[in-house]
C-alpha cells in the first residue's frame, strides 16, 4: 500500500469518526427531548431540523388542547342546563359531573372518566366507586359516599342516593325533563313546513 492511499484511508476514517460523533450527539439530544444546538447541522440535516420544529409545535398544540378539555370538564358542573334555546345531552352532562366529583374527592387519581348506566332503581347509576375502591384499597361504600358528597349541584338532578356496596343512584329532575321535552317538541313543530291549502 502506498503512502497516498494510506493517507486517503486515514482522512476518510477521520471524517467518518467526526460524522459518528456528530450523529451520537444528535441522538443524545433527541433522546433528551430535542436539539438545542442546531448550528452544526449540515444542509442535508435541515429536513430533520424542520421535522423537529414541527414536532415541537404539535406538542405545544396538544398541550393547549388538553388544558382546554380539562377546563371544559371542570366547568361541566357549572354549565347552565336550563337554556331554553338548546337541547341538553343528559348522559354526557351527568358523566362530566361525576368525573369532576371523582377528581374532587380523589385528586390523586388520574385519567378518570365516569361511566354511567341506566338503573333499575333510578334513572341512572354510577358504579365507579367499586372499581375505584379496588385501586385505592378502600371500602367501596366510603368511596361512593365521598363521590356523592363531591357531585356539583345541577338543575338536572333531583336526587342522589347511595345504595348497596357503593352504587350511586341518580334521579333526574322532572321539571328539567319537562323543559327539554317541550323544547324538543317546539323545535320539531317549528321545522315542519305547513302547506297552503
Amino acid at each position: 500500500m502506498t503512502d497516498s492511499v494510506l493517507r486517503e484511508y486515514t482522512q476518510r476514517c477521520a471524517k467518518a469518526e467526526k460524522e459518528t460523533e456528530k450523529l451520537a450527539t444528535c441522538l443524545q439530544s433527541l433522546s433528551e427531548g430535542g436539539l438545542d444546538n442546531t448550528e452544526n447541522i449540515e444542509p442535508v440535516d435541515k429536513e430533520l431540523l424542520d421535522l423537529l420544529n414541527e414536532n415541537r409545535k404539535l406538542k405545544y398544540r396538544i398541550g393547549i388542547l388538553k388544558k382546554s378539555i380539562e377546563r371544559q370538564r371542570e366547568n361541566a358542573g357549572t354549565a347552565s342546563l336550563g337554556n331554553s334555546k338548546n337541547s341538553c345531552n343528559v348522559l354526557g352532562h351527568l358523566e362530566n359531573l361525576f368525573t369532576c366529583a371523582i377528581k374532587s374527592a380523589y385528586p390523586s387519581v388520574t385519567n378518570v372518566v365516569a361511566q354511567l348506566q341506566v338503573s333499575k332503581h333510578a334513572d341512572y347509576q354510577c358504579n365507579d366507586a367499586m372499581a375505584l375502591a379496588k385501586t385505592l384499597k378502600k371500602n367501596p361504600r366510603e368511596v361512593g359516599d365521598s363521590i356523592l358528597k363531591s357531585v356539583p349541584a345541577s338543575p338536572l338532578i333531583s336526587k342522589l342516593e347511595l345504595s348497596g356496596p357503593g352504587f350511586i343512584n341518580i334521579t333526574l329532575s322532572q321539571d328539567f325533563m319537562k323543559q327539554q321535552v317541550m323544547h324538543d317538541f317546539t323545535s320539531a313543530l317549528s321545522s315542519i313546513e305547513l302547506e297552503d291549502y
